[in-house]
């Protein structure tokens, strides 16, 4: 049973609030633009214009802030870098996590870890044709770990529930990682 449709907006990324009763979405107009909706009221509450195009976008278990993935043009380029940002839920950028140059794409949103804490995600560092997968602390805002050894882009991460390990996984096949130690405890790669 469908309980809200909207046409007039080309939606293009989702994310659910933890309580389920807002949502947060893009659109491309001018620019692009998050929306955070009141799914109960069907109302549109308040509305971001960002820097770049979203390619994902997640809640934070806690429900008070959120990450979006932009790929931003270089001005004299034209070649687009990817960027990750934490947003409070009031749309206020909390902080803007730095990856090396040479990873410069992303298939992947970021991940928060079940106790909102950490932040995941992954890139692709074209030359060498690697995914690699950055863990950075959201209360000291370094980065904890860099996984590396997946061969081509990784398109999906998810955490277990304790936070201490993290699944990645592409066409190839699934890694399982020991966050602290940043180790490769299982290898399904074909």
């Amino acid at each position: 049973r469908q309980l809200w449709s909207i046409t007039s907006d080309s939606v293009r990324v989702l994310a659910w609030s933890p309580d389920e009763d807002q949502m947060l979405w893009t659109r491309h107009q001018a620019h692009e633009q998050v929306l955070l909706v009141d799914v109960v009221d069907r109302a549109a509450q308040a509305e971001w214009t960002l820097s770049g195009s979203v390619t994902g976008l997640s809640w934070s278990p806690t429900g008070k802030q959120w990450a979006s993935v932009l790929n931003v043009p270089d001005p004299v380029s034209g070649l687009a870098s990817s960027k990750l940002e934490v947003r409070s839920i009031a749309g206020e950028l909390i902080e803007r996590f730095a990856v090396p140059e040479s990873c410069n794409g992303s298939r992947c949103r970021p991940q928060f870890s079940p106790d909102g804490r950490l932040l995941a995600w992954a890139t692709f560092e074209a030359e060498s044709r690697r995914g690699r997968i950055f863990i950075w602390s959201l209360e000291t805002r370094e980065l904890v770990s860099e996984l590396t050894g997946h061969d081509e882009i990784v398109q999906s991460l998810a955490w277990n529930r304790t936070g201490t390990r993290i699944a990645s996984g592409n066409f190839l096949g699934t890694k399982i990682w020991d966050v602290p130690s940043g180790l490769t405890l299982i290898d399904l790669e074909k």
